[in-house]
């Protein structure tokens, strides 16, 4: 903290802690001064102030003010869902809104994740929930609404022993078996979610992307797809919302074959002639998109007649990654494909391609 006095009068300079590792850094032009003590006093007064206010800021705001001021700072840049997720494990620390953010501790924290673990969080969800709250304490320190971060002082959970949820998929042949007891009457979503169900296999697009998607978006003269979107059900106080793809990978022209490019010739012809639909029109529901629960529900029945497990239609989006890898596919290919990264696919996929790198070797075998 200094004054000193140039041509054109006295400045004030110096540099002021806020926290740990945060400086203010001052340098003031003094108006009107006319002696070293006036300046002194000023510079002084400044300090006093500058303190006071960074007091009042943190003492004064709760967790539930810290959370609004985080969420409005990043609005814009997150997606819909992103918010809602958030808000949603917002409300598990409900607790904790009427406190002064300042005021909350590592343990305070703690003692409610570990109400998670108790109840059998999965490994997933519980960092979910730290990721989220670590921004926002991270947020309140930067802009000085909060000294520390109190979860620097907690670990990321870790589970050695948890028991991940086996993969599920149809073969070939059971989806052979499911297509052939499938019903397609026209009414009822039946014909429709025949259509989805051969989309989402011989595909592998997820349903928030196939659900997104409208006329324009197929070309069946060159047999591709464009998925550039996705759509996301119970968003805040609307039933959908169309967003952007799940990432810059997501966004991806893929070829179709023969068979699925005949199904969906025939239910287009269908559909434009009994809705009289546009190019942006939404491919399965017209005006509105089609319910993810109603393609669950037929999917299901499908699965009952044809006598086979039911598994969830995320499973489908596996059923084609397992179809790809044992056909021999490359990694490179069954993720430009999927949308993903090829570590990711890779950590996803790794059991599938374990077995078909046991038959290149056989093949090697057979030949020396």
């Amino acid at each position: 903290m200094a004054v000193y006095k140039t041509k054109d009068g006295y400045v004030m300079k110096g540099t002021i802690k806020r926290g740990p590792k945060d400086y203010y850094n001052y340098t003031k032009k003094l108006k009107g001064v006319t002696t070293k003590k006036e300046a002194q006093k000023i510079e002084l007064d400044f300090k006093d102030k500058f303190n006071f206010e960074q007091k009042q800021k943190v003492s004064s705001v709760t967790f539930k003010e810290l959370t609004e001021l985080y969420d409005d700072k990043v609005k814009n840049n997150i997606k819909a869902t992103t918010k809602q997720t958030n808000a949603y494990m917002l409300m598990k620390f409900v607790d904790l809104y009427d406190l002064k953010a300042s005021s909350i501790t590592s343990a305070d924290i703690q003692k409610i994740i570990n109400t998670f673990i108790k109840r059998g969080a999965s490994t997933n969800y519980v960092n979910g929930i730290y990721s989220y709250l670590n921004k926002i304490f991270k947020f309140g320190v930067k802009e000085n609404y909060i000294l520390y971060n109190p979860m620097t002082k907690i670990d990321r959970y870790k589970k050695p022993d948890e028991i991940k949820k086996e993969m599920k998929f149809y073969t070939p042949e059971q989806f052979k078996q499911l297509m052939l007891t499938a019903p397609k009457d026209k009414v009822h979503h039946e014909y429709e979610c025949y259509v989805i169900i051969n989309v989402l296999y011989f595909t592998g697009m997820r349903v928030g992307e196939l659900s997104a998607l409208t006329l324009q978006d197929v070309d069946l003269k060159k047999k591709t797809i464009h998925i550039n979107k996705t759509l996301s059900f119970g968003i805040g106080d609307n039933r959908w919302h169309i967003g952007p793809a799940k990432s810059s990978r997501s966004e991806r022209t893929i070829m179709i074959p023969t068979n699925l490019c005949e199904i969906l010739a025939e239910y287009i012809s269908y559909y434009k002639k009994i809705y009289g639909v546009t190019n942006q029109t939404f491919l399965f529901g017209v005006d509105v998109p089609i319910a993810r629960e109603t393609i669950r529900h037929r999917f299901w029945d499908m699965a009952d007649l044809a006598g086979l497990e039911r598994i969830r239609l995320h499973d489908l989006r596996h059923s084609h990654a397992s179809l790809l890898a044992n056909m021999g596919c490359s990694v490179t290919a069954i993720a430009r494909r999927m949308g993903h990264s090829e570590a990711e696919c890779f950590k996803t996929y790794i059991h599938l391609f374990v077995s078909t790198d046991v038959d290149l070797v056989n093949k090697i075998d057979k030949v020396f």
